[in-house]
């Protein structure tokens, strides 16, 4: 974790302004890490997380005001690492001559290491992380995913990608995440694996893909609609 005294994540109670503050916050995070992948989910407490950390219970609870906060600060912040890398990623997309189809796998790829497949110790993380994919922190991470893909498009302008409608994207990127979250809650060794990804990847550009003929339609006037 950075030293941002810019940046607060959304569900802590009060913001670290020094760089001391920010580490104590990183330490909460480390602890609660070790003691997931050493307890499990049963084992995990806010008395035991502090102790754990070093810290005093008044202290954590200045800044968390319970066990799920501290779990969607650190969702928060992983979402916000994601979305800065996601952005670096399609600028590069957007500045090469390869087949949209490339990056678009890469994409993909960077979803599922992100959040299908854990750090060593941190499959009980991952699993309560997806628990909790109703709450405001997760769904604006959604959101800037589609935001950043649609820019992107739009920006290419490739004809073969044009930007996708608003259901298409919204299915694209929702399938995509919804296979990623139960692959992850089923226990499902999927993720990672080749199968796992070009499935993913098929599924996405049926949907952000013109169909083969559908320009020549267009230059004839044809039009239509796409096909489901």
């Amino acid at each position: 974790m950075t030293d941002d005294t810019d940046q607060q994540l959304d569900s802590m109670r009060k913001k670290p302004r020094q760089p001391r503050a920010w580490r104590t916050v990183a330490t909460i995070f480390e602890a609660t890490v070790q003691i997931l992948a050493r307890h499990g989910e049963s084992g995990l407490t806010t008395n035991r997380v502090a102790e754990r950390a070093g810290v005093s219970i008044g202290t954590l609870y200045q800044y968390f005001p319970g066990m799920d906060a501290i779990i969607l600060a650190m969702i928060d912040w992983r979402r916000r690492q994601i979305v800065a890398d996601l952005e670096k990623m399609l600028a590069a997309a957007g500045a090469s001559n390869d087949d949209p189809a490339i990056h678009t796998r890469l994409y993909i790829r960077t979803l599922v290491q992100a959040f299908g497949i854990p750090a060593p110790g941190t499959a009980p993380l991952l699993r309560r992380a997806w628990l909790l994919d109703h709450t405001p922190e997760c769904i604006a991470m959604m959101q800037d995913t589609v935001a950043l893909t649609h820019a992107a498009l739009t920006q290419r302008a490739h004809p073969d990608y044009p930007p996708p409608s608003p259901a298409d994207l919204f299915v694209a990127t929702r399938g995509v995440m919804g296979a990623i979250r139960a692959a992850v809650l089923e226990g499902s060794d999927l993720p990672g694996t080749q199968a796992f990804e070009d499935a993913l990847t098929t599924i996405t550009l049926a949907l952000t893909r013109r169909p083969a003929g559908s320009r020549q339609d267009d230059a004839e006037g044809g039009g239509g609609a796409r096909p489901v």
